[in-house]
Parts: structure tokens; C-alpha cells; sequence
């Protein structure tokens, strides 16, 4: 009982991270961009998150430029390079999703062969030796809420790629199979 109490409390505590996230910092940005726009004559509020709105966009405006993109890799490559910064964000981009390569942390979306011949999708994240035999290193997420799941440890022989983006495989899981039943997946 206590068990099933806990195990429902922190799925929903992960659940509600995201959107407590979103609110905290709406509030932050509303407060930090307040103080300057209180002195203005046009002051109402909200006008913080508005300006935080614009200031993200013009943010993203800019990063989408060839200027900006050359920016984004000359201070990409300079946070690589401080020691102690550098692994925070690096674990940081791999799991934002920003990696490609070998630096991703998901490979590719792959289905694991499981009992009586059902399929689970999960996500490659690396490779393994286990007592002398190759074996995969894969996550399978939970559904709709791909933060929870588990890792397995799988034989090759018992993995078949899925054919579908690492996006695809997290769209297909936040919509509980409903954005994959339009995908071709295999």
C-alpha cells in the first residue's frame, strides 16, 4: 500500500516538474523584467513575460542566423573547454538532446523482441560486454511520460531497429502510440 502510494506520488511530482518549471520561471522572468518596466509609462502586468517572450524570440531570431550559429559554436566550444563546466554541459546537451553522434545520448529507436512476440520500443544508448558477448544498452521509456522506464541490457539478436528518428520514438511515446500509428515502423 505504501509502496504503491510513493511509486503514484513521484510519478506524479515527475509529471508536474515540467509545468512547475514553465511557471517558476515565467514568474522569474516576470520579476527580473519588471523592475526596468515599472518606470515606464506603459506599464501593465504581465509585461515581463511579455518581454521575456520577445526576448526569447529575438534570442532564437538570432541563434537561426549563419552569425548567430557561428556564435553558438564559438561559446559551445569555449564551455567544452572549462574544466568543471565542461561535463555539466555536456551531460547537459546529451540530455536536452542536443548531441548528434556519438555524443547523443540516444542512438536510434529500436524494438526489443520480448515474450509471446511483443515488441517494446526503446532507445539505444550504447554498448556493452557481458561475460565475453557483445550486448545492447537499451532505455525503455515509459508512456506518456518518457522520464520514467527502465534500462536493459539486451542481445543483439534481440533488438530490430524500429526505422524511426529518436524525436519520432519520443513524439510516439508523449502521444501513447497514436503519433506512430501514422509512421511507417519497419
Amino acid at each position: 500500500m505504501i509502496r504503491h502510494l510513493s511509486r503514484c506520488f513521484f510519478a506524479g511530482l515527475l509529471a508536474l516538474l515540467p509545468i512547475g518549471g514553465l511557471i517558476f520561471v515565467a514568474i522569474e522572468l516576470e520579476k527580473l523584467f519588471r523592475t526596468p518596466l515599472l518606470e515606464t509609462a506603459f506599464y501593465f502586468p504581465g509585461l515581463g513575460i511579455v518581454a521575456a517572450i520577445a526576448a526569447i524570440y529575438l534570442l532564437g531570431l538570432f541563434v537561426s542566423t549563419v552569425a548567430g550559429r557561428f556564435f553558438g559554436r564559438l561559446v559551445d566550444a569555449l564551455l567544452q573547454r572549462i574544466p568543471g563546466i565542461a561535463t555539466f554541459y555536456q551531460t547537459l546537451r546529451q540530455i536536452l538532446g542536443y548531441g548528434t553522434g556519438k555524443d547523443a545520448l540516444f542512438r536510434e529507436a529500436v524494438y526489443v523482441c520480448g515474450e509471446a512476440g511483443l515488441l517494446e520500443l526503446g532507445l539505444l544508448t550504447g554498448e556493452t560486454i557481458v561475460d565475453g558477448a557483445k550486448r545492447f544498452l537499451v532505455f525503455i521509456p515509459g508512456s506518456p511520460n518518457p522520464t520514467s522506464g527502465r534500462l536493459i541490457i539486451a542481445p543483439p539478436d534481440r533488438c530490430v531497429l524500429a526505422g524511426l528518428s529518436v524525436d519520432a520514438a519520443f513524439k510516439g511515446l508523449l502521444t501513447t502510440g497514436k503519433a506512430l500509428s501514422h509512421e511507417s515502423t519497419r
